[in-house]
């Protein structure tokens, strides 16, 4: 289990790596077998328990399975996503301040205790495998992407005294991407919410906006803020371009940068 270390991150990195070179390898000729699926060694005998090519060909040209890839919008364990929804939701509609929280009550699914139990975490990496983390640091800034999961704010003294008044309970009746949150305020006063579907699956897609606002944290930091918000505008306007160079413009120089770190 490499959950909490750089080798979590490596594992999704190749992969989309390799689905990247497998594209231009195809597009420039790039040979294999012609069995390389339903071969006797090939990925379907060795991957599932036998072979079944005619599921490769399953209404072919209409249905567009890309269509129910969900997109993340937060930087940690996914099945998080539902309890960081929640408690996101309760932190804006009671405007409280953590330390008018009592305690906070999760209802997750039972693999979010498997998975993502790490109580005290104490690095950046470890919180992204922490609830009761990423609980906290969404009530206190609202979110949980990249520039939340640090060292930094794992260890922080107000981050982690709220993080230990939340209380993670494995409730069977939810689904995977479902969650409860109940928050009790110092007064007695108490605030549920109920999220079904976590943001970013199929069933409650990320907004346009939540998805432009977590490319600008992720590159600001190579790209600045300005030059950050101009690429989104560039590529929302791509349908009506008829250059690709002013975008290419924007991004060699970062990558010249990125190349001689």
């Amino acid at each position: 289990m490499q959950f909490g270390a750089m080798t979590k991150s490596l594992h999704t990195g190749n992969a989309a790596a390799n689905g990247v070179l497998a594209a231009l390898l195809a597009g420039n000729g790039y040979t294999a077998s012609r069995e390389g699926f339903e071969g006797t060694r090939g990925l379907l005998n060795v991957a599932s328990t036998g072979p079944y090519p005619e599921e490769l060909s399953d209404a072919l040209g209409e249905r567009w399975e890309t269509f129910r890839v969900g997109i993340k919008p937060y930087s940690c364990g996914v099945v998080t996503h539902p309890a960081i929804d929640a408690v996101r939701a309760l932190a804006r509609s009671t405007g409280a301040p953590a330390g008018e929280v009592e305690w906070i009550e999760l209802g997750v699914h039972p693999l979010v205790m498997e998975l993502t139990n790490k109580r005290e975490p104490r690095t950046g990496l470890e919180g992204k495998f922490s609830i009761a983390f990423a609980g906290a640091i969404s009530w206190i800034e609202g979110t949980a992407r990249h520039k939340q999961f640090t060292d930094e704010k794992v260890n922080r003294p107000d981050v982690k005294e709220l993080r230990d008044r939340i209380l993670v309970v494995e409730d069977r009746s939810l689904g995977q991407t479902e969650a409860k949150a109940t928050v009790t305020f110092n007064s007695g006063e108490t605030s549920t919410e109920h999220v079904r579907h976590a943001t970013g699956t199929p069933e409650n897609p990320i907004s346009d906006e939540e998805l432009r606002e977590k490319f600008a944290d992720l590159v600001e930091p190579e790209l600045g803020e300005g030059a950050a918000r101009r690429v989104v505008s560039l590529v929302d306007g791509l349908p009506e371009s008829d250059s690709l160079q002013p975008l290419l413009d924007m991004l060699a120089p970062a990558a010249e940068v990125s190349r001689k770190r």
